[in-house]
């Protein structure tokens, strides 16, 4: 288990939500997840909710998440199964949309080609 010390070096998210501003280790988001005005941040402990647009957070998250569909977009570090349209994250089923299937499949299984 992480000491304060050693979590307080991890890279993390700022997120502002209930007029706080909340650090969330990056190691410890799952997924980022639209629901209509509002965003909600997924994590090992806790979800988090901001009004925070989800392409402004897409924006300033490191290469090891990966937009899934339009609502989602997921932390492949915590993947633990996938196939063409699901993938699963703890008890979460998300979807890979049309849009972002080639690239994802891409992502996840580089060795493979990839048919509609």
């Amino acid at each position: 288990m992480k000491n304060k010390l050693q979590l307080a070096e991890l890279p993390t998210i700022t997120i502002r939500a209930n007029r706080r501003n909340y650090h969330i280790p990056l190691e410890e988001l799952m997924i980022v997840e639209s629901r209509g005005d509002y965003v909600q941040l997924h994590t090992n402990s806790e979800t988090i909710t901001t009004k925070e647009r989800i392409n402004k957070l897409e924006t300033n998250l490191p290469s090891q998440f990966i937009r899934t569909h339009r609502s989602f977009i997921i932390n492949r570090n915590k993947i633990q199964s996938y196939n063409k349209t699901m993938i699963s994250i703890g008890s979460h089923e998300i979807p890979i949309s049309r849009t972002y299937k080639k690239s994802v499949l891409q992502l996840l299984n580089p060795n493979t080609l990839h048919q509609k």
